[in-house]
């Protein structure tokens, strides 16, 4: 199966703030190669290529940390468009077992009940990898946003976006069913860096090892 970057046309641009602001030259990198994917995670590492004009490349955020607080700042691009926060209060299993298990069993019965084709499109969310759940004014288009925390005065990466359920409002295949939704009733995800980190290191392959100990240096919490 193949990979869903086409390095050969495929650039990111640092610093869009604002949806209508005029493209930097100076802020789009063109990748070079992906040089690590993990399909499960949604996770990958793209080698970019520098500037012949010099351009260094924008700071990395460099410190992260395991999901231990309370509260969790989302930074990203809903729907593409203008970059936007969000305060969210995180939840994970096996930790608040007693809050979201029962939340999956209402939510599922009801979307049984509203959906097309009788299904649950909250299960999903017990199963593995595990998923760190919140409420979010994100929609669509949010994937790869970052999860920060802020130790020591420093912006700490806890978890990046994946996505919600019911999946089919997120990816456009019931359409008419979203304006009839409540906020409430929308569970967003995502992956915990931990996770995607432990992983990364316990790797059978060295460079995998070693793009983990070239990222993650710093861990806080």
């Amino acid at each position: 199966m193949p990979h869903f970057i086409d390095s050969e046309r495929t650039s990111i641009e640092f610093g869009r703030t604002l949806y209508n602001k005029k493209e930097d030259p100076h802020q789009i990198f063109r990748i070079i190669d992906i040089k690590y994917l993990d399909r499960e995670y949604d996770f990958a590492v793209l080698e970019l290529d520098a500037h012949d004009t010099g351009v260094s490349f924008p700071p990395a955020l460099t410190c992260f940390g395991k999901v231990c607080c309370s509260h969790v700042y989302l930074v990203g691009h809903p729907n593409c468009r203008q970059m936007m926060e969000d305060n969210v209060v995180p939840y994970w299993l096996p930790k608040h077992n007693e809050i979201i298990l029962p939340d999956i069993k209402k939510l599922g019965d009801w979307s049984k009940g509203f959906f097309p084709y009788r299904k649950d499109y909250y299960v999903e969310l017990s199963y593995p990898p595990r998923k760190i759940m919140f409420h979010t004014t994100f929609n669509q288009g949010s994937s790869g946003s970052p999860g920060v925390v802020i130790k020591d005065e420093k912006p700490c990466v806890v978890l990046m976006v994946r996505g919600g359920v019911p999946s089919c409002i997120y990816d456009g295949t019931c359409p008419t069913y979203g304006p009839m939704m409540k906020d409430d009733m929308k569970v967003e995800y995502g992956y915990a860096m931990e996770d995607i980190y432990e992983k990364m290191r316990n790797s059978s392959l060295e460079k995998d090892r070693n793009i983990a100990s070239e990222i993650f240096k710093t861990w806080k919490c």
